[in-house]
């Protein structure tokens, strides 16, 4: 979580249930984003039946289940929402106090601006969240000059350090996090952020279940114990990040340690980033572990953003991922685009991206870094389409 999420606009819109007593302000504000996606290239997981068509396509017989299934992984062109940002509808304010203090709050919704349904913010659709509403943030807390405490649903500390350090801020078909099991999103957390001294802040938080309500005896509970010391000074940003998560009885217990750090330096002709995230689970508790995202890998990429004129900025990507468990998922990641702003809050985007394997590596492009899923890091990297993606669209912020 970056500090500016205490960074509430002062000229909102009053309520007028408001009670006359307070001096407070609420906002509307929002994101709308729909592009145009085209994913390609043979990942090694297409599972069409149809030799004819290049192990890519349902046999005319088979039922709409089985053509489904066949087509996984097969090359997409689609209208997309949220490609390159996440489209969203929110609600944030503050309330005056007194003493220096203010009690705040925020509320934000993702939808899907081609469909115009609720959705936590996947490019396609794939996660429906019916009955879910404000399934991007929900929290409510106090801020002065002792520092900021808010609780509720909040962004995945690992999944905001990505998005500060990854050139194409987390999403495109070029964004660097698809690679690797997110928590978007930590239900049931407390957070505390300290004061900024000169630059240096740190934010600690824990989350009693990182996914839904707290279940009975805490049977299944991810606790999540978070530490996050930054330096933002100038031109330059530092972040180190640790983790500790512990799955309780679900069904056996498992530990799972993240250890991150990011730098990046703008020297203004040409901003300068990357960053290493290494997460390894705890085997001898966990002896299922012998596969999967979160087992134990390590990613790091670096990358750079360069502004060409006053609207228009060309960035682009290297990443590495090492999958350590059995599965030898590993992969590397190129990516390459360009924005172009026609204002301060509306702006075109392009973005080119390929993937090559390594090891047993089956990786796919997917254009956001949930990789279909908000859950604890259980989702694949093989859930996107292709090895090669490219998107175009337009984005307006208001």
């Amino acid at each position: 979580m970056q500090k500016t999420v205490i960074a509430l606009a002062i000229a909102g819109a009053g309520l007028a249930a408001a009670p006359a007593f307070a001096d407070s302000n609420v906002t509307i504000y929002g994101v709308v984003d729909y592009g145009y996606l085209i994913r390609n290239g043979d990942s090694g997981l297409q599972k069409g039946d149809d030799p004819s068509a290049g192990n890519c396509k349902a046999k005319a017989t088979d039922t709409p289940a089985e053509k489904g299934a066949a087509t996984a992984g097969c090359p997409k062109q689609e209208f997309a929402s949220g490609v390159s940002v996440p489209s969203r509808l929110g609600f944030k304010g503050s309330e005056d106090l007194g003493n220096g203090t203010k009690a705040i709050f925020e509320l934000e919704a993702g939808f899907l601006a081609n469909t115009g349904d609720n959705s936590i913010g996947t490019a396609n659709g794939a996660v429906p969240e019916s009955g879910a509403l404000f399934r991007r943030h929900s929290w409510v807390g106090l801020t002065g000059d002792w520092g900021t405490v808010i609780g509720g649903r909040v962004d995945g500390a690992r999944y905001g350090v990505y998005g500060k350090y990854d050139p194409f801020e987390q999403g495109g078909v070029a964004n660097a996090a698809s690679l690797s099991g997110q928590v978007t999103r930590g239900d049931n957390a407390i957070v505390y952020i300290t004061p900024n001294v000169q630059g240096l802040f740190a934010v600690v938080a824990y989350s009693a279940n990182l996914i839904g309500p707290e279940a009975a005896y805490n049977s299944g509970d991810l606790r999540d114990w978070i530490v996050q010391p930054n330096y933002v000074q100038g031109p330059l940003s530092v972040t180190l990040n640790y983790e500790h998560i512990d799955i309780h009885n679900s069904p056996v217990s498992a530990k799972i340690q993240v250890y991150q750090a990011g730098l990046a330096y703008d020297f203004g002709v040409v901003r300068l980033s990357g960053m290493y995230d290494h997460t390894k689970t705890d085997t001898d508790e966990n002896p299922s572990c012998t596969g999967g995202i979160n087992c134990d890998m390590a990613e790091y990429f670096v990358g750079v953003v360069v502004p060409v004129t006053e609207n228009d900025k060309i960035r682009a990507s290297y990443v590495d991922y090492d999958d350590r468990s059995a599965a030898e998922n590993s992969c590397r990641k190129f990516g390459i685009g360009g924005t172009h702003f026609l204002s301060k809050r509306t702006n075109f985007y392009a973005d080119f991206a390929t993937i090559t394997q390594r090891d047993k590596g089956h990786c796919t492009i997917y254009p956001t870094p949930t990789a279909g899923s908000d859950d604890a890091g259980t989702a694949s990297n093989q859930t996107g389409v292709g090895t090669r993606g490219y998107d175009l669209g337009i984005v307006h912020r208001f």
